[in-house]
């Protein structure tokens, strides 16, 4: 037992990087392409180039540029998480909760880059760490809205490229498989210029090569979808006819399920998500449970589908 308890605390230790690794401390490097110019940093100043000791803080720190005696600009370099505490604690996944929690307890996680270069060319006065900057072009990609007219149609044609079958057959029970291949067309009207209606036609395989079992769903759905940013979310509605039937594909091993088939009709609820790359071609995921089974019986019964989609949209319909 006392094994087990110092292991654990000695991952715990030694996942906790930043904290165990980082000192409160560092030096970061200034320079630029005036000749004889000073950077201001806290109270003092320094002649560049230099290497400024500065604290790891989550506050953000301001440094002023003295390119002359009379001239000077004042800068606001951002503070940012470092790479040790975003990805070196990951290393020890199983404690990912209790090893980020310990670096949340002081502020060894941050840094402000390691080198700053100033320009006489510079037109912003703000600088941001690497990480921070990817981090902020990552979140501008994420921010940009694909909107539409009100009044405008697009024909949707889409691939649903991986199939997830959960399909509940008469004879055999619930049968759980992947497959491969679909084809989904549509219509989307938008209403306003971030909401939309969607109704679509789809046929989605479940079938692998070389396996016995063929599943599919022929289905119909209608949608109703919000555009947040590059993201597409839907919900709504779908009527799917779900078959299952085992062909014997090694004849010479003949099995007692050769032939037999089930078709179920039900109805149920369908969502989705997309990440839109253009306004034309986008990817996501289809979820489609059904519920209630109206054919050949009606009973309640849970079936579901999960697709992962890639389409495209054609305008057909633009208001100006």
């Amino acid at each position: 037992m006392k094994k087990i308890i110092l292991s654990t605390l000695l991952c715990l230790i030694i996942t906790s990087c930043a904290t165990i690794l980082k000192k409160k401390t560092y030096e970061l490097s200034v320079s630029s392409d005036v000749s004889g110019s000073k950077v201001k940093i806290y109270d003092s100043i320094y002649p560049l180039p230099a290497n400024v000791v500065v604290e790891r803080s989550k506050e953000d720190l301001n440094l002023i540029w003295l390119t002359s005696d009379s001239i000077q600009k004042d800068y606001l370099v951002k503070t940012s998480p470092n790479s040790t505490f975003l990805f070196a604690n990951l290393l020890g996944f199983h404690f990912i909760p209790v090893t980020y929690g310990i670096d949340f307890t002081n502020q060894k996680r941050f840094y402000y880059g390691k080198e700053i270069f100033l320009s006489s060319q510079d037109t912003t006065y703000t600088i941001f760490p690497p990480i921070r900057e990817k981090g902020v072009k990552i979140a501008n990609y994420f921010k940009r809205e694909f909107l539409r007219t009100p009044g405008d149609m697009n024909l949707v044609i889409s691939i649903p490229s991986i199939n997830g079958f959960n399909m509940d057959t008469e004879q055999h029970g619930v049968r759980v498989q992947t497959g491969v291949f679909g084809f989904r067309t549509g219509f989307d009207y938008y209403y306003r210029e971030d909401k939309y209606f969607n109704m679509s036609l789809a046929f989605s395989s479940g079938r692998l090569l070389f396996s016995d079992e063929k599943l599919n769903t022929y289905y119909l759905s209608l949608t109703d979808n919000k555009i947040l940013h590059r993201l597409n979310v839907g919900y709504g509605l779908n009527y799917s006819i779900n078959r299952w039937k085992f062909e014997e594909f090694d004849e010479d091993d003949p099995d007692p399920w050769n032939g037999e088939k089930s078709i179920i009709h039900a109805v149920g609820l369908i969502g989705n998500c997309y990440l839109n790359f253009n306004r034309i071609l986008s990817a996501g995921v289809i979820y489609k449970p059904t519920f209630l089974q109206v054919y050949p019986e009606t009973k309640f019964q849970y079936e579901h589908l999960i697709s992962i989609d890639f389409q495209i949209k054609i305008p057909i319909k633009k208001n100006k």
